[in-house]
């Protein structure tokens, strides 16, 4: 789960990301946004970072309206959750380790 503002996000383990009012429990959506996950959702620079077991990341805008920023395909299995190192994202898949700088 991850916390961003009012929201509280949770994903499933069939990827489906849901969205709650942190305080009431009200959900703002519940939607398809990966296939089968196994890592952690992360937090980072204002952003909900997911990725999935095949190797799709996705990047979901914070927000009661469910909205996909962008998406990258490593076409390798991921089972691992994201590392950050100061500002830099670490992905693990079966094969490779990614360091992604801005």
């Amino acid at each position: 789960m991850a916390v961003i503002g009012d929201e509280l996000y949770f994903v499933a383990d069939n990827g489906i990301l849901t969205c709650a009012d942190a305080k009431t429990g009200q959900i703002h959506y519940s939607e398809r946004c990966t296939g089968p996950i196994s890592s952690s959702p992360l937090v980072a620079d204002g952003k909900l970072y997911l990725q999935d077991e095949k190797g799709l990341g996705v990047v979901v805008k914070p927000g009661k309206r469910f909205q996909i920023l962008a998406q990258n395909d490593l076409s390798e299995r991921s089972l691992a959750s994201y590392a950050v190192i100061g500002s830099d994202l670490l992905i693990r898949t079966e094969g490779h380790l990614y360091r992604i700088k801005k």
